[in-house]
């Protein structure tokens, strides 16, 4: 979809708007695409937890009051070590906080660009509103976590192919 943008506004405070739209539209595809990659990582750390964890309390229970082949309590002994180490690694890595994170910074960013969006389609700006944004985005900067950098890499190329089509149908 071409952004439209109002013909009154000059064509400085338009580029800079577009530009910031451009970056706020793919920071909030980013990171939403982070919060997917945070939330696979936690399931994939949290349902072997779950699995392994039942295959031990069951294999416990069972064995209660028989005789076990040694073999099978030392492996019963491993996964039950390996249940309480992911359970651990998902706990230190903290997925789960780091998807919600990615998602709500997405939220930030998209109400940040409708907003941009606003000014170029209805020109409502003035230096004071210009400021605003440009307050709101700093801010976003320091608030917000980091993206991986591989998703970021792959949304630049295609930021940058989109921003180069809007200052074309600027110009």
């Amino acid at each position: 979809m071409a952004l439209e943008v109002n013909e009154s506004m000059s064509g400085l405070v338009q580029g800079l708007l577009i530009d910031w739209y451009c970056r706020a539209k793919f920071s909030q595809y980013a990171h939403y695409e982070s919060a997917k990659l945070y939330e696979r990582l936690n399931y994939s750390l949290g349902f072997p937890v779950i699995i392994l964890s039942a295959f031990v309390g069951t294999s416990v229970f069972v064995s209660l009051g028989k005789s076990v082949n040694p073999v099978v309590q030392i492996a019963i002994g491993l996964v039950s070590v390996s249940t309480a180490a992911l359970a651990s690694l998902q706990t230190f890595l903290r997925f789960s906080e780091k998807a919600e994170a990615s998602r709500i910074a997405g939220a930030r960013y998209g109400a940040l660009r409708r907003e941009i969006q606003e000014i170029l389609v209805f020109d409502t700006f003035n230096k004071k509103d210009v400021s605003n944004i440009r307050g709101k985005i700093d801010e976003l900067a320091t608030d917000v976590p980091h993206l991986p950098s591989f998703i970021w890499s792959r949304r630049k190329v295609i930021m940058d192919e989109y921003r180069k089509k809007a200052y074309e149908e600027l110009l």
